[in-house]
């Protein structure tokens, strides 16, 4: 009988924790169990002022009315869909096999495979360069020392160049100011009180805003789009060990064996790092995707978006569309994906695809103005977007709250998978910007080891923070400072009418660090005398 009192209690328990999870309970005061209607706009608000909100949002699909925005996506999934099946039937789209297996026809995409987008021969050429002598040169074109300022706005520090670059060289690397002290030309005490006075989060990811500003008005970074003016983005995870116990650590031993960490998504753009997130590793990516975008406070803003699997659920094709971005993401099993969505027919031609579930315009249109309120909720920032996403993602098909919203990411996703099996050139363009993300990745595992390891060594989260800051601000600078290169070379060719430098230059990755020194000691003597951008993209002319 004790035995099953035991059961029975830990089933509760259970039961709890679903119920809890799948939001059919909910908790005062809690940000993270409370009812998605509590972190909604209030109701009256909306009822009274949900016109000028949204037009405030600035976007053209929740400006449209519901009913001439579902006939434009009805046209654009009908148009697709009939060319899909004229070029598989007509064996014109070769990327797409359609079997049969037990009476069943069965999709296979053929995905493109990517490639390596890190240290192009070319930077061989050039002569070994010391990491504080980039910082330096990246300071002195783009201003960014600007953007770092004395907690207390006092004046700036005699020796601020050098104790910047020592204790952001320290962090970003893993190496703490206590080895740094070792290391470079200033004292402990000295170093501890500069990043105490200057290394705040917001300030830093000021000055990475600034790199990439700078970056993006180089000449080279037009010749980065895959199509002339659209910036194509990619959000990917990259997990990290922690030494200590924090809020967000979590073990993990799959990542860590029978250790805990971290996982740090970036939005990159362009080979471009532009906004980051830590995020514990029992918390979803898609739940951040929407929240990295619309945060990201560079002026380098997408119009494309992809991520592998990890970046999809319930509603985030319906979201992004509604804000005016196009979700592109990789599924890792295209197939499966297909499988779910359509059905496959005989026909006397070949064969028809239909939706295995029609879209319920009628759903969709009643339940726009929920719809409109969770969009609203999301731009008014009162509440942490990827709260509200999760609580979305996670809701059960009981919740009628959001059938509109459901409805709709059935729809967008049904077109862009009808866009994406289609055309050979998006899928090379997803597969290019998640290989450009997988690149940004390398280089921070390449800085997180010049100590020897890749943990962070962080006291607590607000510390983990800003040495994540520093090290996607240390990468800013070796990005700029290598598109800055090949922008002056590129610009030089251009001049002299060399055209096969020219196509080779842009298609040169500017991910690169086999040219520099992270290692050794920080006499900081290479800060002093800068050489020119000018004269040192002179060896890649040279190349």
């Amino acid at each position: 009988m004790g035995r099953n009192t035991h059961r029975a209690e830990y089933y509760t328990y259970r039961l709890i924790a679903s119920r809890l999870y799948k939001s059919h309970w909910g908790v005062e005061n809690s940000s993270e169990f409370s009812p998605l209607v509590e972190s909604l706009v209030d109701i009256d608000l909306f009822e009274n002022d949900g016109d000028t909100m949204i037009e405030a949002i600035n976007s053209a699909n929740l400006d449209m009315p519901i009913e001439e925005l579902l006939a434009m996506k009805r046209e654009q999934f009908n148009t697709l869909k009939r060319r899909v099946v004229e070029r598989i039937n007509s064996r014109e789209n070769e990327s797409v096999i359609l079997t049969t297996a037990s009476g069943k026809k069965t999709w296979t995409v053929k995905q493109l495979k990517g490639r390596n987008e890190v240290n192009d021969r070319i930077f061989s050429n050039l002569p070994k360069q010391g990491i504080s002598s980039v910082i330096a040169i990246v300071a002195r074109e783009t201003g960014f020392y600007d953007r770092i300022k004395h907690m207390k706005y006092r004046h700036k520090d005699s020796d601020f160049s050098g104790k910047f670059i020592s204790c952001l060289i320290a962090n970003a690397t893993r190496l703490g100011v206590h080895k740094m002290a070792d290391l470079c030309p200033f004292s402990y005490d000295e170093l501890k009180n500069f990043e105490a006075n200057y290394f705040r989060e917001p300030a830093l990811g000021n000055a990475a805003d600034c790199i990439s500003d700078e970056i993006s008005k180089l000449e080279i970074f037009k010749y980065y789009n895959f199509r002339p003016d659209v910036l194509h983005g990619s959000i990917d995870g990259q997990k990290f060990g922690s030494k200590r116990n924090t809020v967000r650590t979590r073990y993990s031993s799959k990542d860590f064996g029978k250790g805990k960490g971290l996982s740090a998504l970036t939005l990159s753009i362009n080979h471009v790092p532009v906004n980051i997130e830590i995020m514990p590793l029992n918390h979803h990516e898609s739940h951040y995707t929407f929240d990295l975008l619309y945060n990201n406070a560079s002026q380098l803003q997408p119009d494309v978006l992809s991520t592998d699997t990890h970046g999809t659920n319930k509603c985030n094709f319906a979201l992004l569309d509604l804000f005016g971005w196009t979700f592109a993401p990789r599924y890792k099993d295209v197939g499966s994906e297909l499988d779910k969505l359509f059905s496959v027919s005989e026909t006397e031609n070949g064969f028809s695809i239909e939706l295995a579930k029609p879209i319920d315009d009628k759903k969709i249109i009643e339940g726009w103005k929920h719809t409109q309120r969770i969009c609203i909720s999301l731009h008014q920032k009162e509440v942490r977007q990827y709260e509200i996403v999760k609580k979305i993602s996670r809701s059960t098909e009981s919740d009628r709250m959001l059938d509109a919203l459901r409805e709709y990411d059935r729809l967008v996703k049904a077109i862009y998978l009808l866009e994406y099996i289609d055309d050979d050139n998006l899928k090379r363009y997803v597969q290019k910007a998640l290989n450009r993300g997988e690149a940004y990745h390398q280089l921070q595992r390449a800085i997180s080891k010049v100590n020897g390891q890749s943990n962070f060594r962080g006291q607590g989260d607000r510390e983990i923070d800003i040495w994540y800051s520093c090290a996607r601000l240390l990468a800013n600078c070796i990005i700029f400072y290598n598109s800055a290169l090949l922008s002056n070379a590129l610009t030089r060719f251009e001049r002299e009418k060399k055209e096969l430098y020219i196509e080779m230059l842009k298609k040169i990755s500017p991910v690169a660090w086999g040219h520099l020194v992270f290692n050794g000691e920080y006499s900081l003597d290479d800060i002093i005398k800068l050489p020119s951008i000018l004269d040192l993209s002179l060896n890649i002319l040279n190349a």
